[in-house]
Formats: C-alpha cells, sequence, structure tokens
C-alpha cells in the first residue's frame, strides 16, 4: 500500500514541527526558571550549551563516521573571540562603566552579542577547514591523534599569549546567555542539524561513513566531504563555546585540554553516535552530572566519587555497550512517524487485551 503524504500533510506536519519548537524554546526560555529549583538552574543551564556542541561533533563522529578528539579546541576558538569582542571592543562601542555588569538592554548590545557569537563561529569554522585540509586525508586513530594534537596546540598557544589573559584566560565576560538566549541557540540548532542530516550533503555523510570506497565509487569527493563536515562541526561548535563563556563570564585555557573533549565524546557515543535526540539527551545528563554529585557529599560511601566523574563516565559507557541494543542508536529519532508508530503499537495491544478480556467474559 502506498503510504506517501500528501503536499497537504507534509506541510502541515513541517508547521507543527516548527510551532513545535517555538514552544520549546519558549518552555527552555521562560519555564525552567519558573519551575526548576535554583540550585539545578546553573547544571541545567551548562547542560543545554553542551548540547550545541554535541550536536556540532556529532557531525563529524556521528554522521560523517569520522573520530575527532579535539572538540573542546573549536569551542574554545569560538570562546575566546566572542569573548573577546565582548571583553575589548564592546565596552569601547557602548561605553560600559567598570566593574559594572552590562544587560541585554538594548537592540544594539543585542546585536552586537548576535555578531559576536557568529564571529566565534566563523573563525571555529576556519580553523576547522584548515585542520581538516591537511589532516582528513588520515583515518581512525590517526584521525584522531592528529585532532588531539591540534587540541593541545591551541592550548599551550592560548597559555603563552599574554594579550588574551594567558593560563588565567579571559574573565569579566559580560553573561548574555541567560535562558531565552539559549533556549532559541538550542532549538535553532537542532533544526539545523535536522536539516542536515536530511539534505545532500547529510546524505554524504552517511555515505562517507558506511562505506568511504562505495561512496567514491558513486562520484563523492570524500575527502571534500570530511573537510566540510568538519568546518561545519568546528562552527556550531564555536557558536556553543561563545555562550558558554558569556554563561560562565570567563574562560581559560585549560578548558580546552583533551579531558573536555572526551567528554564531548562521550556525550555523542552515550546519545548513539548520529542520533540528534540521543546526543541531545546526553549532552543534558552528563553536564549536569558533575554539579548534580555534589549532592552525594550527605553520603559518606559515595564521597569518592566527588571530583572524580571520568569514573561514572567509564561506567556509564561500559553499560551503553552491554545494553547498546535497548539505548538509542544513531537510527533512531524522535519523530512523528515513530510517534505513529509507538500510536499503532499501544492501539494493537489495547485491541488484543480488550479481545481477550471479551473472549474471557463469554467463556463464563
Amino acid at each position: 500500500m502506498d503510504r506517501r503524504l500528501e503536499p497537504k500533510t507534509i506541510y502541515g506536519l513541517k508547521l507543527v514541527g516548527l510551532l513545535g519548537m517555538g514552544l520549546s524554546a519558549v518552555a527552555i526560555g521562560y519555564g525552567i526558571p519558573a519551575v526548576v529549583p535554583p540550585f539545578h538552574l546553573e547544571p541545567l543551564a551548562l547542560g543545554l550549551i553542551y548540547v550545541i556542541i554535541a550536536l556540532g561533533l556529532n557531525i563529524v563522529n556521528g554522521q560523517a563516521g569520522q573520530f575527532s578528539i579535539g572538540h573542546a579546541a573549536f569551542a574554545g576558538i569560538g570562546a575566546y573571540t566572542a569573548g573577546g569582542l565582548s571583553t575589548m571592543v564592546a565596552p569601547r562601542v557602548f561605553h560600559w562603566q567598570p566593574n559594572t555588569p552590562p544587560d541585554l538592554d538594548s537592540p544594539g548590545v543585542i546585536l552586537f552579542f548576535m555578531g559576536s557569537l557568529l564571529a566565534g563561529g566563523i573563525v571555529a569554522a576556519f580553523f576547522g577547514y584548515l585542520v581538516g585540509i591537511p589532516t582528513l586525508r588520515l583515518r581512525g586513530d590517526y584521525l584522531a591523534i592528529a585532532t588531539l594534537g591540534f587540541g593541545e596546540i591551541m592550548r599551550v598557544t592560548l597559555e603563552n599569549t599574554p594579550a588574551l589573559g594567558g593560563p588565567l584566560g579571559l574573565h569579566d565576560i559580560p553573561k548574555f546567555s541567560t535562558y531565552p538566549v539559549i533556549g532559541i541557540a538550542v532549538v535553532l540548532t537542532i533544526l539545523l542539524c535536522r536539516n542536515i542530516a536530511t539534505s545532500v550533503p547529510g546524505r554524504c555523510f552517511v555515505a562517507l561513513r558506511e562505506d568511504e570506497i562505495a561512496a567514491e565509487s558513486l562520484g563523492i569527493a570524500t575527502t571534500k566531504v570530511k573537510v566540510n563536515a568538519m568546518a561545519l562541526s568546528a562552527g556550531i561548535a564555536g557558536i556553543g563555546g561563545g555562550l558558554l563563556a558569556h554563561r560562565l563570564g570567563s574562560y581559560m585555557p585549560v578548558d580546552l585540554n583533551w579531558i573536555k573533549s572526551v567528554e564531548f565524546v562521550l556525550m555523542v557515543v552515550l546519545g548513539g553516535s548520529g542520533s540528534i535526540t540521543g546526543t541531545t539527551l546526553a549532552a543534558i545528563v552528563l553536564g549536569m552530572l558533575p554539579h548534580e554529585m555534589l549532592q552525594l557529599t550527605k553520603f559518606p560511601w559515595l564521597q569518592k566519587l566527588i571530583g572524580n566523574k571520568m569514573v561514572v563516565y567509564s561506567v556509564l559507557l561500559i553499560v551503553m555497550m552491554l545494553v547498546r541494543s535497548l539505548w538509542l542508536k544513531g537510527s533512531w529519532e524522535l519523530s512523528f512517524e515513530w510517534m505513529r508508530q509507538v500510536g499503532r503499537k499501544v492501539r494493537d495491544l489495547w485491541t488484543r487485551y480488550r479481545g481477550r478480556g471479551e473472549g474471557s467474559a463469554d467463556g463464563e
């Protein structure tokens, strides 16, 4: 039977989807601060920002099938670019008073903040392109080592650049990343990644992941696709890094270390490589985990876990590998089709249950 939908139905579903995304942005921006206890607001904000960075990494590690362990460097490039503009240029433009925290209280400041985030994404994408040209001819472990080396080079370079704060990094960055800003950024990132996954470049990413030789035989320029994936991924991570810097109020070279990059990789792996939905959920959980572990101090036998979150990450990764068939896979996404399938299954179960009940009543 032909299950193709009519154009009106397709446009209707798209309109409902856009409406749902808009409501999600409003719920994140205004609903969460009104409902969530204050102690959990900051960890949740960091988790939502990590969603943006992890979704950027998901393009390379999940959809394109490459293996990068230097994504913290791209986030750091975006953070330093956006944070540097807000601390060195904006005070002269808007005549901010020293030691007075500025607010997003005028269209000019809002446009400048958006421009700084965009600049951070562009600069990070540029570095991603530069890294991609020489390194993405590599595969597997060799590519991972190359991106890891790039991350360490960026960290050491920033530590030895006095103009950018040296080892102390940037400070007094305006905290413009409020919940409404984060909500809009997360929703737009998810929408962008979803559109990329269903577009021609996204199909090329998947073809490259499944079989590079077969992709080349179909006429796909695999090296170009790899470079584009890295640049796009780095650009999204750069925007996330800019948001992170404007949430924390500071950013230091230590935030670019390889451990932070491994955390982003874990978010993609635990959520199911290639899955936008899974990566989003995993980023929120792992982003909140270090702060939520502080509440374990009331249990003495759990105190040793605090400050050693990598042990918890390792356990989660082992569990993930053992029960992978029950977890979010890269092919699963939250969609209207999936909800219709679940609805049909529930309806079938209910019909069987009622039929069994009526059969028992007739037997009596």
